[in-house]
């Protein structure tokens, strides 16, 4: 059995015929498919690791950079920018949770989320 993976720009086919496509059982990506994953694993990624650096496996990310502030002096306002790029994630079209919403993601979406939480993973690997 063969299968058909047909990867989509939305913003240069009709949503209809995405529609069609998944109607008739071929597997269609979309590119706001991609960029709501790699966005959701970006920022996934950010919390294993400060979860594994704080040795708290059950902590929040928001548990997590707190105790990152208080024993390996991470800035207050540092903090504050990356919880609010999490909870980003966390409301704007279901990037994060169950799809509310059709989310209106691009690949700049989805490359500045990547190059942030890589940064960000950098910059706490090199100063714990």
């Amino acid at each position: 059995m063969s299968q058909i993976r047909l990867y989509l720009d939305e913003d240069s086919v009709e949503k209809s015929l995405i529609k069609a496509f998944c109607n008739a059982n071929l597997d269609v990506v979309t590119v706001a498919d991609v960029s709501r994953n790699s966005i959701k694993e970006s920022v996934s990624a950010v919390e294993s690791l400060a979860k594994a650096i704080t040795r708290k496996p059950k902590a929040t990310l928001a548990d997590a950079l707190k105790v990152l502030e208080v024993f390996h002096n991470l800035h207050p306002t540092l903090k504050k920018s990356f919880l609010t790029l999490y909870g980003y994630t966390s409301d704007e079209g279901g990037i994060r949770h169950a799809m509310l919403t059709e989310p209106d993601l691009t690949i700049a979406d989805a490359k500045f989320f990547l190059l942030s939480c890589t940064s960000f993973i950098n910059y706490l690997k090199s100063k714990i």
